[in-house]
């Protein structure tokens, strides 16, 4: 049990993360991966940066379980903080600013840390800006006489009542200039593009010079203050995630979207989209729905028209179902690079390429 998972993403980039410590780099965390990550025993788990909407957020359960059997669990910056600020009374260890913030009450709302980013190829790269940040920025501004109280008040309230996924620097600054001068808005902003680091980037850093300086020490057993209880829920998530199938599903499985289950497979698919901003190609659109319809017995155009009206579905409905066929497939080529990294652990340190 010698190596260290982090699970990081827009707080940190991976190459920053890796001048702090040496370290096995993981996809932001959600639903099942801490699970799969005790499998592999390693010394300690990190958690920076966490999946919030998209796909279920990692479980506090599972946290539990890693406690449990003897992993020590370090949270700070973004969804760490969070975590850590709830389990830290079961020995769930956090650190920073945004830990500190959660754990007095300072601060409540998960979307606090939330921020739309890049996918995996482009370093899950922040678009927009978490309210931790300008919480921070506005209150140091504050204290070096850039900006009024004023202004620190109404830049969290602009902050809070934007989405996290529209809140960019200029949304902000529109926000704000509905109740502050022009004066005082460029004040803030030259403040903010100084080059400082924000309180996620700070926190994260903190956390990975811990976890570098905790390694050096010897390993110690470190046993649970509470007792977990196998609950169902928590039993079928370990089966679920230590089966996790990846045999290749046919189409029709996957594109049998008539049930419940499926309904929800195909939001899910479209939400990872806008997130992600995935687009499609004509091409690839028009491909797709070819295969579709002869996978179907729809050879020719006239038995096209004849299964669209036997499935009920209109022209428009059609090739509606046809994106969300593609998006489901991008989705699933996710899910599996992602328990990918699990198996082969090649997103380390020692592999900085």
């Amino acid at each position: 049990m010698t190596e260290i998972f982090v699970f990081v993403g827009p707080s940190i980039s991976r190459a920053e993360a890796a001048k702090i410590c040496d370290a096995v780099f993981l996809p932001p965390v959600q639903q099942g991966d801490i699970i799969r990550a005790i499998e592999r025993r390693p010394r300690c788990i990190g958690i920076i940066d966490g999946f919030f909407e998209a796909v279920p957020a990692v479980w506090h359960k599972e946290l539990l379980l890693a406690l449990s059997v003897g992993i020590p669990v370090f949270g700070a910056a973004s969804m760490g903080a969070l975590r850590a600020a709830e389990l830290d009374q079961f020995g769930m260890i956090g650190f920073g600013e945004v830990y500190r913030w959660y754990k007095a009450g300072l601060i409540t709302a998960d979307d606090e840390v939330a921020v739309l980013h890049a996918p995996a190829e482009l370093g899950y790269a922040p678009l927009t800006v978490s309210t931790v940040d300008i919480r921070d920025f506005a209150s140091e501004a504050t204290r070096e006489g850039v900006v009024s109280s004023d202004f620190l008040a109404d830049a969290v309230s602009c902050a809070q009542q934007l989405h996290f996924k529209d809140r960019t620097w200029d949304n902000l600054a529109q926000a704000l200039l509905q109740t502050q001068t022009n004066e005082s808005v460029s004040r803030f902003f030259d403040f903010t593009h100084r080059g400082a680091p924000g309180v996620k980037a700070r926190d994260a850093s903190k956390l990975l010079r811990a976890l570098s300086a905790w390694t050096c020490k010897p390993a110690q057993d470190v046993g649970p203050n509470f007792e977990l209880r196998n609950t169902i829920f928590l039993h079928r998530l370990e089966e679920g995630e230590r089966a996790h199938p990846q045999t290749a599903m046919s189409d029709e499985e996957w594109t049998n979207f008539t049930t419940q289950a499926g309904a929800g497979l195909r939001a899910v698919a479209r939400e990872t989209a806008a997130t992600l901003g995935w687009t499609l190609h004509p091409m690839e659109v028009s491909s797709c729905a070819t295969e579709y319809l002869i996978s179907h017995g729809a050879f020719e155009p006239c038995m096209q028209e004849e299964w669209l009206r036997e499935q009920q579905l209109t022209e428009a409905s059609f090739w509606s179902l046809v994106n969300d066929i593609l998006f489901v497939r991008r989705l699933r080529k996710l899910q599996s690079l992602r328990r990918g990294a699990f198996e082969s652990l090649a997103i380390s340190t020692r592999d900085p390429g």
